[in-house]
């Protein structure tokens, strides 16, 4: 019994390394791709930087799928929170009376930085 208990144990762990050895290969490929775009954008070249939007983006869909996560998913709570926390600063402003547009950068992100802690 104990044999059958260690054999499966050590399968186990090789499938885990596996998949480790995969999960990071896969998150070097993201960076990677990251840094591809960042130095397209920094030439400002908009068709080379397009082409290398799409290769990340393509790249952590992959990572996602790799990890068992819907990128529809992460997208739409990204969203959500998103509005939620724009929403949170649309109310200060109307509470002080102001326009966003009045508001400074500085303003706008100590009120994001409030509402992730609040939301």
């Amino acid at each position: 019994m104990a044999e059958i208990s260690f054999s499966e144990a050590t399968k186990q762990r090789k499938e885990l390394e596996r998949h480790a050895g995969e999960y990071s290969a896969q998150l070097k490929k993201v960076r990677e791709e990251l840094d591809e775009l960042e130095v397209e954008l920094r030439k400002g070249d908009s068709n080379a930087s397009a082409e290398e939007l799409g290769d990340f983006l393509f790249s952590v869909i992959n990572a996602a799928r790799l990890y068992k996560i819907n990128p529809d998913t992460s997208l739409e709570l990204t969203n959500r929170k998103f509005i939620q926390r724009f929403n949170y600063i649309e109310q200060h402003s109307i509470k002080e009376g102001r326009q966003l547009r009045e508001m400074s950068l500085e303003e706008m992100d100590r009120l994001w930085n409030e509402a992730k802690k609040q939301l």
